[in-house]
Parts: C-alpha cells; sequence; structure tokens
C-alpha cells in the first residue's frame, strides 16, 4: 500500500449543491419534455471537491477540503450531508449570504459548527490569510482551476512552494497560464470538446508539467509524459447499464491520486482509475464506489484476463 498520507493531502475547489430532476412518461423521441409531470427530485452535495473527497475516502484516505460555502440554511444542509459522509469540514470558510444577518463559523478544533445571529463574519482578506496558512501545511494539493481562481491558486503556490501539486484544468485549454503549469506534476483535463487531444498534452508537457491525462470518455484516456509516447488506456465494459457519468472524470483523477501516491505503477493507477470511474457510472451519486480492497480484486480479474 505504500506511506499512509491520510490529512497530507488538500483539495481545493467548488461545493455545488446537485439535483436529479426524475420526469414521468415514455422515451417517445417525439414527446415534448415540457409535458412530463414530475416524478422525483433528488438533492445532494457534490462538486469536484467532494466528488473528489468521495472517491478518496472510499480507497482508504482522508484529504481536508478547502473550499467556501454560504452561510445560509442550503449551507448548512450541505456541512451536514458532508459530515454524514465523514468528510472534514475543518477548513471550510464561510461567505456572506444574500441577507447578511447569519452567520456559520468553524471550529478551528474540528468538525462543531456554531451558529450566531450575532458574530460577525469573518473579514474576506482574514479568511484568504487562514486559507492560505492552511494551504502551506499539506504535502499534496489538487485544485481545480477556473478562471475566477487564477489570482488565489497563484497565491497557494507561492505559500507552499514543495507541495507536490496536481489540478483538474476546467477553463479554455487553449489559453493556459505557464506560470501556474509549470509547477504542476500532474495535469487532468476532459477531452470531449477537444479534437487535438495529442497536441494540447504535448503543450502542457512542454510547459513544465510531468503527467498529463486526458480523459475522452467510453474512448478511454490518453497519458502523455516527459520524454515518451504518449499512450493511450481503454475504457471498461460495463455489465451494468450507464446511468450516470456525472463525477466520473473526479473519480478517475481522485482513485489515480491515490494510486500513484502510494508509488503504484502509473499503468496500475490508470486502470484501477479506469474500474473505479466506471462503476460510478451504473448507479446515481457516489456512493457506490470499491472500497480499496474490492478495487484490487477487480483489478487482478481483470489483468488475468487481460494480460
Amino acid at each position: 500500500m505504500g506511506f499512509n498520507f491520510n490529512n497530507q493531502i488538500a483539495l481545493v475547489g467548488d461545493i455545488a449543491l446537485d439535483t436529479n430532476v426524475f420526469l414521468s412518461g415514455t422515451n417517445n423521441e417525439n414527446s415534448n419534455i415540457e409535458n412530463y409531470p414530475t416524478k422525483q427530485i433528488l438533492m445532494n452535495v457534490g462538486g469536484c471537491v467532494v466528488n473528489h473527497s468521495k472517491s478518496m475516502i472510499a480507497n482508504g484516505v482522508q484529504p481536508e477540503i478547502i473550499s467556501l460555502f454560504s452561510n445560509d440554511y442550503i449551507g448548512k444542509m450541505m456541512l451536514q450531508e458532508l459530515e454524514n459522509y465523514k468528510i472534514s469540514t475543518r477548513c471550510l470558510f464561510p461567505i456572506l449570504n444574500i441577507n447578511n444577518k447569519s452567520v456559520l463559523l468553524v471550529s478551528p478544533n474540528g468538525n462543531k459548527k456554531i451558529f450566531s445571529e450575532k458574530s460577525p463574519l469573518p473579514p474576506q482578506n482574514l479568511i484568504e490569510k487562514n486559507l492560505l496558512s492552511l494551504i502551506s501545511s499539506f504535502n499534496y494539493i489538487h485544485f481545480s482551476l477556473n478562471n475566477w481562481n487564477k489570482p488565489l491558486i497563484k497565491k497557494i503556490l507561492q505559500s507552499n512552494p514543495n507541495a507536490q501539486l496536481s489540478v483538474d484544468l476546467q477553463l479554455n485549454i487553449n489559453n493556459l497560464d505557464k506560470e501556474i503549469i509549470s509547477r504542476i506534476k500532474i495535469v487532468f483535463f476532459s477531452g470531449a470538446e477537444i479534437k487535438n487531444h495529442k497536441q494540447v498534452i504535448e503543450n502542457i508537457l512542454s510547459m513544465g508539467a510531468e503527467i498529463v491525462i486526458c480523459t475522452i470518455g467510453e474512448n478511454g484516456c490518453l497519458i502523455g509524459q516527459k520524454n515518451k509516447d504518449i499512450k493511450q488506456y481503454r475504457s471498461m465494459k460495463q455489465n451494468k447499464p450507464i446511468i450516470d457519468t456525472v463525477g466520473a472524470g473526479d473519480v478517475f483523477a481522485a482513485t489515480f491520486l491515490c494510486e500513484y501516491y502510494r508509488n503504484q505503477p502509473i499503468g496500475k493507477a490508470v486502470i484501477k482509475a479506469t474500474i473505479q470511474a466506471g462503476k460510478s457510472c451504473v448507479s446515481y451519486g457516489l456512493d457506490n464506489l470499491y472500497t480499496t480492497s474490492e478495487l484490487e480484486q477487480e483489478f487482478r480479474v481483470l489483468k488475468s484476463m487481460s494480460f
């Protein structure tokens, strides 16, 4: 299994509220979907850092998520659900809600919440200062890079120059910031809407990244490394129908990082990440992922059949 890096990896990104709406009706392509009555609405906490966290916890790793949440009833609900999933919330920071009244604070000593109508909200510069202070203590940092958070990411890079960094690119792939990419060890990006996958991989490698992984859905993924040919790994055929692909890329990235940082060969890390991502697609949400031992067993079965 390699060394234990529980609580040594920070996940920086967005927390969201995912909503699945199920409609009553037929699969008739000529039907107007607006005429279908609503059968069921399911809401659960999501977003990239939550998807990464659930995947890592399934893989036996406890990460810390660093993000912002609203200090209203939705934020309270999301925090409670995070704790139900055993996801640490001690590194979350509050932001003002629209009425600017209630305040939701996170205890610095653990997950216990303090709700107060009178407590002042910490100034934004103090929130950022505390965030950067937290970041400096982690050995591994994985973050989602958007156009809006570039300035903050640059400060994070300065605050912890020795951390091993990985990133999910969620912005225009043709407009990358070399200052950021040059510090990154592992880069993930989706090739769903990109045609020149290999050219993009080579471009990112030329900026200084060591490993670049492009996921391409049912066609698997492409792996690029410095001074090596780009290699393609196929996706895994599922025995059950594919019903929900939301979060599959996050599951892939989180599982790969767990295996890679345990000093597993890149090929094995990619295959196990592909298996786990496939598992996430046959049910709604990410509550039925393989455990560490189950994932290892699936890998051994696949290896005995394929090699």
